[in-house]
């Protein structure tokens, strides 16, 4: 998703920030309140919650089944990135009409953290550490501040993988399982085998894949360093260019249908059955592939692994550090994080694969459930379980998304013999270097 801040955003983010930590007001009043424990049916009040999508409306529902006397008042800002995160910037930093709650992506939480807008969940009386120790690890580092407090927390790991149809599978490879389909996979050279087997099999009415930038996140989330470095350089990393020779191959090859993710004729094609496999995280199922595709394909889609593990995405939730309502938010986070019964019923009901490592290991034998059926009689959570450890949260910066769209739309005027190889690398640094001129670029 494309999206810039304007300059004075950027400029009311920063005065914001340096206003928080100078003064850190906000802050000290938070530790000095104490929460004290009770039934849930002894908490009363409104909740003004902020978010980006109707995601969290099985959780507002669930929290105020438990909680009767409690409103949770949810608003959808907006499911545009820059427009969200200017009008959450705007109600925070002037603290007119702000939420009690807002959240964040991966590529913007990078923005908030350090803000003080954020109330610090690890101080008293949120005392947050004490409870983190059951989540996926990065779920809980990449809401750390400069300091280590926790700031916000997740109640999804978003680990990718490959979404394939089974019947294609058993076709054109001769099994639909998913462990021998990874391991057919498990390397570059094994995808392109796969790739080339479809193609060449059905008689070239078949595609491998949607679009070569699907495999943008899965080099991202193997390189070294990030597009950032500490000193503010821009970095390419050699992984990024293993990317462009991956991408010029199956563009060549016409294992990819070249529609590009998320626009209208990529969600056709998951009605058609042309295109073999998607690379999603697990939120792809959920939000993507459940809701769009043909609904005669449920019990034809499974997941596997390609050549490298990966992350794509996520959202963070926390608490405004000038809400007067703390401690009934607090009650809100605490039950869409580790209330199990909640988390036990998301799962089973929707399938998005939570943080909470001891309802991860039980939901992984469950047997039955939507998702379940859906992909053929396949667990998601054991696929997801065994890539919770292998990926690298370090490389996340705020800058991922558009630097993405910046790298695609370079690469894509590569691939369709617009601009050379090196004129695309230039034209994406001189992308970067418009949008954020504070970045060094050699």
């Amino acid at each position: 998703m494309v999206w810039r801040i304007s300059l004075c955003v950027l400029a009311m983010f920063v005065l914001g920030a340096a206003m928080a930590v100078a003064g850190g007001g906000r802050e000290e009043a938070a530790e000095e309140l104490e929460f004290e424990v009770r039934a849930p049916e002894e908490y009363s009040g409104t909740i003004v919650d902020w978010r980006h999508s109707d995601q969290a409306e099985i959780f507002r529902a669930n929290f105020m089944d438990v909680y009767p006397n409690v409103e949770v008042d949810m608003t959808i800002v907006s499911s545009n990135s820059a427009e969200y995160t200017q009008q959450v910037l705007t109600a925070v930093s002037t603290g007119a009409n702000a939420p009690d709650m807002f959240t964040a992506w991966s590529q913007t939480i990078g923005r908030i953290v350090n803000t003080g807008y954020w109330a610090n969940l690890s101080a008293p009386p949120f005392n947050a550490e004490e409870l983190v120790g059951d989540l996926v690890p990065y779920t809980v580092d990449l809401a750390r501040d400069a300091e280590g407090n926790i700031r916000a927390l997740s109640w999804q790991a978003t680990i990718g993988g490959v979404y394939y149809r089974r019947s294609m599978a058993r076709e054109y490879l001769g099994t639909d399982d998913p462990d021998e389909v990874g391991e057919m996979m498990s390397t570059v050279e094994g995808m392109l085998d796969v790739a080339d087997t479809i193609r060449r099999e059905s008689d070239g009415d078949k595609y491998f894949m949607s679009h070569f930038s699907e495999f943008t996140p899965v080099f991202e989330s193997n390189r070294d360093v990030g597009w950032v470095d500490e000193a503010g350089n821009l970095v390419i990393d050699p992984k990024m260019h293993e990317m462009i020779d991956l991408a010029e191959i199956v563009w060549e090859n016409d294992y990819t249908a070249n529609v590009a993710p998320f626009s209208p004729g990529w969600y056709g094609m998951l009605q058609d059955g042309q295109v073999f496999g998607y690379f999603l995280p697990t939120w792809g199922l959920q939000h993507v592939i459940m809701p769009n595709a043909d609904p005669e394909s449920a019990g034809d889609w499974a997941i596997t692994n390609g050549p490298m593990p990966y992350i794509s995405g996520g959202t963070w939730a926390g608490i405004y550090s000038g809400s007067e309502n703390k401690e009934l938010a607090w009650e809100y986070l605490k039950y869409q994080i580790f209330n199990e019964e909640h988390l036990w019923d998301y799962a089973y009901n929707h399938g998005d694969y939570v943080s909470y490592i001891p309802i991860q290991e039980e939901f992984a034998k469950v047997r039955q459930g939507h998702a379940y059926e859906f992909m053929g009689g396949q667990n998601v959570y054991e696929y997801f379980n065994k890539y919770r450890e292998d990926v690298n949260h370090e490389l996340i910066t705020q800058y991922d998304s558009e630097f993405r769209t910046f790298w695609n739309n370079a690469i894509e005027s590569y691939l369709t013999g617009r601009r050379s190889r090196d004129a695309a690398i230039e034209y994406f640094k001189s992308e970067v270097r418009t949008a954020y001129p504070h970045i060094n670029i050699r």
